[in-house]
C-alpha cells in the first residue's frame, strides 16, 4: 500500500509539472495582454490621440500593409492579428471620442472578413480584448466561455481554439512541437516582428519562392475554412455598415481596401469563394456609393520581394502600399 501511495504521488507530481509546462508555454505563445501587443498599442494610441488624423482598422494583413510613417498626415495602425469586423467596430467606438482630429478611416477587407467571427473561431483573442477593451463575446457565449474563472488561463483558451486544432491537423505537426518551439501556430516569424509606435508591424523578412509556396497552401486553407462559414455574413455586413455610419456621423471619410496577396496564395484559393467575397463587397458598395474601395490583391507594383510570407507584406511592401494609397487619397 505504501508503495502504491508513493507511486501515485509521483504520478500526480509529474502530471502537475506537465500541466504547468503546458500553461507556461501557452502563455509564451499567447502572452498575457498586460505585457502584450494589445496593451502596447493602446498605450501608443493614447499618447498620440490628439494628433491622429488617419486611423487604420483591420486584421494582420493591414497591420503589415499600412505604415503610417509614409502617410502625409499623422496616422495610427490599430489593426490587430486575427480580429473580425465586430471587434473593429467596437475598437472604433472605444476610441473615436478621443480622436478629435480624425479625418480618414482606412478599413481592410480580406477574403474571409465577411465570414469570420473571432469569438467563435479564435476565442483566445476574445480573452485578450476582454481584459484590455472590455469587448465581450456575444450573449450566447457568456455561458460557454467561463471568462470570470479562466480568463487568465492561456492553456484553457488554447485548448478550445478551433483555429489552432485545425492548423495543427492540416500541417501534420504536434501541438507539443509548437509549444516547445515558442511559436504561435499562425506565425512562425513572430519573434522577428517589431511593433512601431505608430502601430505598424515591421518586418524586413523576405521569403524565397519555395518558402512562400510551403506556407501558401495551409494559409489559404485556413482562410477558406473561415469563409465557408456562412452564418456570420449578415452580422458582419451589419458591422461594416455600422463602422461606415459611425465614421460619417463624425465627418470622417471611410475608405475600404484589400491588401496584396502572393501568386502562390491565390493559386490555392478557391475561385468560387473569391467571387463570393467580391459579390458581397459590390453589394455593399452599391448601397454606399460614397465609399471608395481599393483592390490591391493583385497590385502590379507589388513584387515577391515585398512579402514576408504568403499573405503578409514586409516593410518594403508596406511602404509601397502606403505610398500608393497616399497618392490616391491625398495627391492634391
Amino acid at each position: 500500500m505504501k508503495r502504491f501511495v508513493v507511486k501515485f504521488s509521483v504520478f500526480l507530481l509529474l502530471l502537475a509539472a506537465a500541466l504547468a509546462l503546458l500553461e507556461i508555454n501557452a502563455r509564451i505563445m499567447y502572452p498575457d495582454p498586460e505585457r502584450g501587443v494589445l496593451k502596447q498599442k493602446k498605450q501608443y494610441l493614447h499618447e498620440q490621440h490628439e494628433r491622429v488624423e488617419i486611423l487604420v482598422l483591420g486584421n494582420s494583413h493591414s497591420e503589415c500593409s499600412i505604415d503610417p510613417a509614409f502617410l502625409p498626415r499623422p496616422g495610427f495602425n490599430l489593426s490587430m492579428p486575427g480580429i473580425d469586423l465586430r471587434t473593429n467596430r467596437y475598437l472604433l467606438n472605444f476610441w473615436i471620442d478621443d480622436l478629435p482630429r480624425l479625418d480618414t478611416l482606412l478599413i481592410e477587407l480580406s477574403f474571409f472578413t465577411f465570414s469570420f467571427d473571432v469569438a467563435e473561431m479564435r476565442p483566445y483573442f476574445t480573452k485578450d480584448f476582454l481584459l484590455q477593451f472590455g469587448i465581450w463575446p456575444p450573449p450566447d457565449k457568456w455561458f460557454t466561455l467561463p471568462v470570470d474563472l479562466l480568463s487568465y488561463s492561456s492553456a484553457f483558451w488554447l485548448k478550445h481554439d478551433q483555429f489552432v486544432h485545425d492548423l495543427v491537423r492540416r500541417q501534420r505537426i504536434t501541438l507539443f512541437h509548437r509549444l516547445i518551439g515558442n511559436r504561435a501556430p499562425a506565425d512562425p516569424d513572430m519573434p522577428r516582428f517589431v511593433f512601431q509606435e505608430n502601430g505598424y508591424r515591421w518586418s524586413a523578412r523576405i521569403r524565397s519562392a519555395r518558402e512562400r509556396r510551403k506556407w501558401a497552401r495551409p494559409k489559404a486553407e485556413e482562410t477558406m475554412h473561415y469563409q465557408r462559414e456562412k452564418k456570420f455574413i449578415a452580422a458582419n455586413m451589419a458591422h461594416l455598415t455600422a463602422i461606415v455610419e459611425t465614421a460619417r456621423a463624425r465627418n470622417v471619410t471611410p475608405v475600404l481596401f484589400s491588401s496584396p496577396l502572393t501568386e502562390e496564395y491565390l493559386e490555392f484559393y478557391d475561385d468560387a469563394l473569391e467571387r463570393e467575397f467580391y459579390y458581397l463587397l459590390h453589394e455593399f458598395l452599391a448601397k454606399n456609393p460614397d465609399v471608395r474601395y481599393f483592390d490591391l490583391t493583385r497590385a502590379a507594383f507589388i513584387t515577391p520581394a515585398n512579402f514576408r510570407d504568403a499573405d503578409h507584406l514586409n516593410a518594403s511592401g508596406g511602404q509601397a502600399v502606403t505610398r500608393y494609397l497616399a497618392r490616391q487619397l491625398w495627391s492634391q
